[in-house]
């Protein structure tokens, strides 16, 4: 599946609205969104009144953007149960989910001790060995 394309205010700015009846809605101005993950687009009419386009009424953006009538937008409770698989130019105007993160899972404590190399003590006092060492730091005794 491709990734889908986002838009930028430069791409919907001025552009004409249009519904799917051929009736002129007004000019895009830019795209809004709100803390429950919705947005919608601000049209500012022919009469200058800015007017917010839902999201959900958005069919596809080219030379014009296009939208649903007011009256053919379904409630959330029916989209859910009748939502079609979206088509390209839909996808790129809608929001899209993000992905779940998960959190990487570590290796169990077996796996960790068999991956550390073992650590050296020294033969004479018992002090720990960095790994390489010639000598004891604590006794100076030859490890070799």
């Amino acid at each position: 599946m491709s990734a889908p394309k986002f838009l930028k205010k430069e791409e919907i700015n001025d552009k004409i609205v249009i519904e799917t009846t051929g009736k002129k809605i007004g000019k895009g101005k830019e795209i809004a969104f709100a803390l429950d993950g919705s947005a919608a687009l601000f049209v500012t009419t022919d009469s200058g009144i800015d007017m917010q386009v839902p999201m959900a009424r958005i069919m596809g953006v080219g030379e014009y953007i296009v939208v649903r009538p007011a009256e053919q937008v379904q409630r959330p409770a029916q989209a859910q149960a009748q939502r079609p698989a979206p088509r390209p130019a839909m996808a790129a105007a809608a929001p899209q989910a993000r992905p779940a993160v998960q959190a990487p899972i570590p290796p169990p404590p077996m796996a960790a001790a068999a991956q550390a190399p073992a650590a050296m003590a020294c033969r004479n006092c018992g002090a720990p060995l960095k790994p390489g060492a010639k000598f004891c730091t604590k006794c100076g005794t030859s490890t070799v």
